[in-house]
Formats: C-alpha cells, structure tokens, sequence
C-alpha cells in the first residue's frame, strides 16, 4: 500500500500534465509557405519526375 499511493500520485500527475497543458495546433495542408509554381521547359524529363515526387510526399 505505501507503494501504490506514490504510484497513483504520480501517474494522475503525468496523465494530467500529458493531456491538461499541451496546446493543440490543427493547420490544414494549404498552410504550407511553398507556394512556388515550378514550370518546367517542354520535354524536361528531370523536372517532371521531380514535380511528381514532390506532390506525392
């Protein structure tokens, strides 16, 4: 028993500090600072892929 009550204390505290204190940021995809529109030249087989990479990840 004297080992469960520090036990309990100290898990409720944990438990209160991970969910009571974090701030919570929800940004969307759009919020992104690179908004730079690449063109590539016609033909350009390097820039397309990187174009592509780039969307998918």
């Amino acid at each position: 028993m004297k080992k469960l009550i520090p036990l309990l204390f100290l898990s409720s505290a944990t438990l209160y500090s991970t969910i009571g204190t974090l701030p919570v940021s929800a940004m969307g995809c759009n919020s992104s600072t690179n908004k730079d529109e690449v063109v590539c030249a016609e033909g350009d087989i390097d820039c397309e892929k990187k174009l592509i990479e780039d969307r998918i990840n």
